[in-house]
């Protein structure tokens, strides 16, 4: 991970060292500027280095904040980096989110729930909306182990009504078979479906097997973890007659997930999912929510003002029981760690302080390597460590042949920021492919 090969240079910045200083003194409300997106990372990485800390960060919209998780996964790995992608269907629209993004939600409300700590890249809509409460969340996710007890019809029950399809055999995620004392699970954690055999109540053996041959891989397992393939599940349900008819009729029915506050016992928001104590949120460019908010329930508004002209019969949701507001934000930042960082200098009410870095962004080269070849001479002079990201090997590799006199002075390294930066009082410099020739 890049992280690791940037670190010593990042500890003698003096401003890397201030930033340390703001946030393990949870000088909350502190503003840092003059930063562009992959300095942006850098800090949050360092942030979740340091403190071990669920780390939020909180964006203007999904294409932003889906962005940022490349970064993230450059610099502290995969494993590490979580992206919640919003619906992407509109208020009341009877439509359900694509199974690609129901996945990855459930990936990362597992990971969040489970309180093992990660960074977390969101929109602020999606931030704002009102999902299943992570009390109900945190009981749909089912450990199997060898050689303990489960009943094996009260497992499919289970299965299906957290959204699994009971089929004959398995073919995709999300599916569920059963043939007498055996249970086949594609589950959206796994790469290959587990098959459970039962003598009785009892599981005797977890061996995953493949979609093609139906066949054993010989790989043979001492506990799986079954995530839901929906938020919630149909058994979490407790609403009125009107609605459960639908339900009974339909299962889980197109746009259900917008139904929420009117299916479930106990809602909340992703950021209900993490510990007062555990966690730092961080804003991107936060002078602009305002804004952002005010669109998000203006249309709300309107659309539900002409749902509910169009189809008077039908129950949805106020807008406020879709979304939080903007009080709901006011509060997080008065009341939680909270940290804003910005490209420019800004000003806005909540700040405490303001402190700008000493980071710089890296010039377009336009492909001239004279240009270059001149600036990587000139920082070498002044005893910077420069980096060159390319995405691959072979373009590494092209890279290196283009700079041959630079092979023993530069490192050339595989991974590629959003931007490149220098952080100046430290001579670090990262360069992206990228920018050297304007892709």
């Amino acid at each position: 991970m890049i992280y690791d090969q940037i670190k010593s240079f990042l500890d003698k910045s003096k401003f890397i060292r201030t930033f340390d200083s703001v946030i393990s003194e949870k000088k909350s409300r502190t503003f840092f500027y003059n930063l562009n997106r992959s300095a942006k990372s850098m800090l949050l990485a360092r942030a979740f280095e340091k403190t071990g800390k669920n780390i939020i960060f909180i964006t203007a919209d999904d294409k932003v904040a889906e962005d940022y998780i490349e970064d993230f996964e450059l610099l502290v790995g995969s494993d590490n980096s979580y992206f919640l992608p919003d619906y992407e269907v509109l208020p009341y629209e009877e439509r359900s989110p694509h199974y690609v993004i129901r996945a990855q939600r459930i990936e990362t409300l597992t990971r969040a729930v489970i309180k093992k700590p990660a960074i977390f890249s969101v929109s602020l809509r999606s931030f704002l909306r009102k999902i299943v409460h992570p009390d109900i969340f945190g009981k749909n996710i089912i450990t199997i182990k060898k050689n303990s007890e489960y009943n094996p019809e009260l497992l499919v029950s289970n299965l299906i009504g957290m959204g699994y399809e009971n089929e004959f055999q398995i073919s995709k995620i999300g599916d569920v078979a059963r043939r007498g004392g055996i249970i086949d699970v594609f589950s959206p954690n796994t790469s290959k479906p587990v098959r459970i055999e039962f003598f009785g109540d009892e599981i005797e053996s977890l061996r995953l097997f493949t979609i093609n041959s139906q066949c054993s891989t010989g790989e043979e397992l001492e506990e799986i973890t079954l995530l839901p393939s929906r938020e919630f599940s149909l058994h979490n349900i407790d609403t009125t007659d009107k609605l459960w008819e639908k339900i009974h009729k339909d299962g889980f029915y197109e746009g259900i997930e917008l139904d929420v506050f009117l299916l479930l016992p106990k809602t909340g928001t992703f950021f209900d999912y993490f510990d007062t104590d555990n966690h730092l949120i961080f804003w991107d460019e936060y002078h602009f929510f305002s804004s952002y908010i005010k669109e998000i329930f203006e249309e709300t508004t309107d659309l539900w003002q002409k749902t509910g002209i169009k189809n008077k019969k039908r129950l949805i949701s106020h807008p406020d029981d879709i979304f939080e507001n903007n009080l709901y934000i006011k509060k997080i930042t008065k009341t939680t760690n909270n940290y804003f960082l910005s490209s420019s200098y800004q000003n806005f009410p909540y700040i405490i302080q303001k402190i700008e870095s000493t980071i710089s962004s890296q010039k377009n080269m336009h492909g001239e390597l004279e240009i270059l070849e001149e600036e990587l001479r000139n920082k070498l002079n002044k005893g910077y460590k420069i980096f060159i990201q390319s995405d691959n090997r072979s373009q590494s590799k092209r890279m290196r042949d283009l700079l041959p006199q630079f092979e023993e002075q530069i490192d050339f390294t595989i991974g590629v920021f959003q931007k490149g930066f220098n952080v100046i009082d430290s001579k670090l410099a990262i360069y992206t492919d990228h920018e050297i020739f304007s892709r």
